[in-house]
């Protein structure tokens, strides 16, 4: 990158503007647009991203077109320019088309991460965001796949949040949903909402022990036990009512 840099920086110094003049612009501006995403100057916790590069094309591409129009008039073709001219048309329609519909993707969070599974990629940060997402939505079948999928993941998004994460499977085994996706905690009151119609307690149950076995401090683990651990014993003392009821 470095050499690129200085190389550029010379064509644009001694060729005077009297050969591909544009493109070293262009070039430059890549580079220089590029480099606070290297790493270099300031350390960076990533290798790429896609929206890093929409800066330091516009400035390549600008200079690839700059050159490329400088080109054509040099050979002196009446019907060249005409030609070129429509078949950038045809482009910029077929990319704006093509940006369309990955915009339909994009606009949604459940496409966006559903598009990046579909695509090859096994991401353990995707399986836990699709999985939240889908609990949100009430997609609770898929949603627990997603989060099974995350937690038998080799590379899941981090460590340290795997007892969360069975903590969150717990929580779709019982279907609860959080307030928003912004704000994705379960309160307790939402977990007593959902008992009396819960059809998959002890599976929660299994699944919260497995959260507090591995971090014994993570609190609501510990809190939602304690919920479901009252609901039972209320629902046994109610059924032992009816049950005295009935039998007198």
């Amino acid at each position: 990158g470095l050499l690129i840099t200085m190389a550029v920086t010379a064509q644009i110094i001694y060729g005077q503007g009297r050969r591909a003049l544009a493109l070293s612009w262009g070039f430059l501006w890549f580079i220089i647009a590029q480099s606070p995403n290297t790493g270099i100057l300031i350390p960076i916790n990533g290798v790429f991203a896609e929206g890093w590069m929409y800066l330091p094309g516009i400035g390549l591409f600008l200079g690839i077109a700059q050159t490329v129009v400088l080109y054509l008039d040099k050979l002196k073709i009446k019907w060249l320019p005409a030609t070129a001219c429509g078949l950038a048309v045809l482009i910029a329609l077929s990319l704006g088309i093509k940006a369309h519909f990955q915009n339909e993707i994009w606009g949604d969070g459940i496409t966006f991460y559903e598009n990046i599974l579909a695509n090859g990629s096994d991401s353990g940060r995707a399986h836990v965001i699709l999985s939240l997402l889908y609990a949100y939505h009430g997609r609770f079948d898929e949603a627990i796949a997603q989060e099974e999928a995350a937690i038998r993941h080799p590379a899941p998004m981090f460590l340290s949040g795997v007892p969360e994460m069975h903590m969150d499977l717990a929580l779709m085994y019982l279907h609860t949903r959080p307030e928003s996706v912004e704000n994705g905690a379960i309160t307790p009151d939402e977990v007593k909402r959902v008992l009396p119609t819960a059809t998959r307690i002890p599976e929660a149950i299994a699944e919260l022990k497995k959260a507090q076995e591995l971090d014994p401090s993570l609190y609501w683990a510990g809190q939602f036990l304690n919920i479901i651990y009252a609901y039972q014993k209320e629902s046994e003392a109610d059924l032992y009512k009816r049950w005295s009821q009935i039998n007198r």
